[in-house]
């Protein structure tokens, strides 16, 4: 699956797998370790420097969901900068093919519960669908990137619940200073309803995404100034 996909993207971890009876993941150096570890050191990022990142992020799961394949288990600890600060999207241990020839029917509820939609907490044995669910992960990385902290620690709790009731009191509350814009687009990824949920290709035409954004040599520069 790395020898698929990383060939593909440059924002995707290249690997293969090595072996006979034994199998080993041979990947690609992410020598800056991962893009949670460069957000809670900047104590959350200018939105300039989240939009580059977003950038190339969205990139990297429009490609794969183009490929008919769901992730499953995004997150800010599974996304990696290599020496050029350039993200890497990683870990495909929960990914499957969700249509085609080989498309499997989802159901296995899985994944980190601050970043797992609704629909994975239900406990029963019910479908769902793949690309949905990374939107929702989508939004909380997005959120984690500018304030450096999670919205809520899962999507059952009140903190979830007052995010969708009323986003700019439940950031007031937090004492939490977001553009209406920006609170549209993590509202719109983490919707309950995942059909309603943003998808990659809407994440690019957004209002909060056509703002100021830093190039890739500023952002690297940032990342080695902290």
């Amino acid at each position: 699956m790395l020898r698929l996909l990383g060939a593909g993207r440059s924002q995707i971890v290249k690997g293969d797998d090595v072996g006979e009876d034994v199998f080993y993941i041979v990947s690609e150096i992410a020598a800056n370790g991962e893009v949670f570890d460069f957000v809670e050191a900047a104590e959350g990022l200018d939105p300039a420097y989240a939009r580059q990142i977003m950038t190339q992020l969205v990139s990297a799961i429009e490609y794969i969901h183009k490929k008919k394949i769901a992730h499953r288990d995004l997150k800010l600890e599974n996304c990696f900068l290599n020496d050029e600060v350039s993200l890497k999207v990683a870990d495909f241990g929960m990914q499957k093919i969700f249509d085609g020839p080989q498309g499997e029917v989802l159901s296995t509820k899985l994944g980190t519960p601050n970043y797992m939609a609704p629909e994975l907490l239900t406990g029963g044995d019910e479908s769902y669908e793949g690309p949905p669910v990374d939107a929702f992960a989508v939004g909380v990385m997005l959120f984690i990137m500018c304030y450096g902290k999670f919205p809520f620690s899962e999507a059952n709790d009140v903190y979830y619940r007052r995010l969708h009731k009323d986003p700019i009191k439940a950031m007031n509350v937090r004492k939490i200073d977001a553009s209406p814009e920006f609170l549209d687009l993590v509202v719109g990824l983490t919707a309950p309803d995942p059909s309603k949920r943003y998808t990659m290709t809407e994440i690019k035409s957004h209002a909060w995404f056509q703002g100021p954004t830093a190039s890739p040599q500023e952002l690297k520069d940032y990342f080695y100034s902290l």
